[in-house]
């Protein structure tokens, strides 16, 4: 959960909120953390615990033991939360620019650093079904289509409401809207079906980063009844067929 707020935070640019909750979140990953064992431990058993309450000083001097390692990513990322929560008072602050590019690099290293320590294993991944009609309302054979992907569990992300007057520009923003959405999620693949404009936008946002997309193509069924007063009455539905990739994405 906190590596995806942390995804979130860097997606809006909250830069304050990120650099705090990574700080913290390894601060949580030390407290379960023996640093001979890499076992999770509760917080009191800690080892990490015991040498903090023996040594008073600083985290960045617990000692040679504690530099290398999980421990070791906690004080390389101090220095560069210390630029963020300080507003750039101290000493050898970093340059704006530098900071946001390190920090966004710093969420894909949380992950692997609490992957490291059996801490947090690799995101189950999810297929992002962005759209008007909400998955539940699929048929057994569309869910399991969508599973046999690969790409994992269904998760559903509106479709934004496009007003007919909308401007490309205001289109355009609220696409990204909804790109950002799924991007913020473990995608692996995304169903994208809506207003045409958006739906052409959010897919080429989503196939920029590397995120295969469908289509679910259907296949119409006619059928015609006899009334008890002569006349006829036709109905007609629509069958899931298959899903078929976007062109131009990565399967």
């Amino acid at each position: 959960a906190s590596v995806h707020l942390a995804r979130l935070y860097a997606r809006l640019q909250r830069y304050s909120e990120l650099s705090a909750l990574i700080r913290e979140t390894y601060v949580s990953g030390f407290t379960l953390l023996r640093a001979d064992d890499p076992v999770p431990q509760p917080g009191e058993g800690s080892d990490f615990n015991a040498r903090r309450k023996a040594d008073d000083r600083a985290l960045g001097g617990l000692g040679k033991a504690l530099q290398s390692g999980y421990p070791g990513h906690f004080n390389a990322f101090t220095g560069l939360r210390n630029d963020v929560q300080h507003g750039g008072f101290r000493s050898q602050g970093g340059k704006p620019d530098v900071i946001r590019k390190r920090l966004d690099a710093a969420v894909d290293q949380l992950e692997s650093h609490l992957q490291e320590v059996g801490l947090f294993g690799p995101t189950p991944g999810v297929f992002a079904s962005c759209s008007n009609h909400p998955s539940t309302g699929w048929t057994p054979e569309q869910h399991s289509a969508a599973l046999a992907l690969g790409h994992g569990a269904v998760v559903d992300v509106p479709f934004p409401a496009i007003p007919p007057d909308a401007a490309a520009e205001d289109v355009a923003r609220l696409a990204q809207r909804a790109a950002g959405e799924i991007l913020s999620l473990p995608c692996r693949g995304a169903f994208v079906a809506g207003e045409h404009s958006a739906t052409f936008a959010i897919v080429h946002r989503l196939q920029a980063a590397g995120i295969p997309c469908y289509v679910a193509t259907t296949g119409r069924e006619a059928s015609e009844a006899m009334q008890a007063d002569g006349t006829v009455l036709k109905t007609s539905a629509f069958r899931f067929v298959a899903w078929r990739p976007y062109p131009g994405g990565a399967q």
